[in-house]
């Protein structure tokens, strides 16, 4: 990000830019901004809700879906919505 700000190497910068390379600083973003909307937005998801949310995995979802299962349900669904976006646009 200093080479942008400072004119040096800005093709090689931009090169990486354009390649989706994540620099550190990059990260550090993300990362800031998931802490800060995660507080907000977890609560809001349903309990049911196993992606991408801290304290859960796939292999707790596995053994939901294979409670269900076990206490009668007949139907297990499985949305994932980054798919469905990314053929949507």
């Amino acid at each position: 990000m200093e080479a942008i700000v400072e004119g040096e190497n800005l093709k090689q910068a931009l090169a990486q830019v354009k390649r989706g390379i994540p620099t550190v600083l990059d990260r550090f973003i993300q990362q800031a901004v998931m802490q800060v909307l995660q507080a907000d937005w977890d609560g809001t998801f349903s309990e049911m809700s196993f992606g991408f949310r801290p304290g859960r995995s796939a292999h707790q979802a596995v053994e939901q879906a294979q409670a269900y299962i076990a206490t009668g349900h007949g139907f297990v669904v499985d949305i994932d919505l980054e798919k469905f976006l990314e053929t949507a646009s």
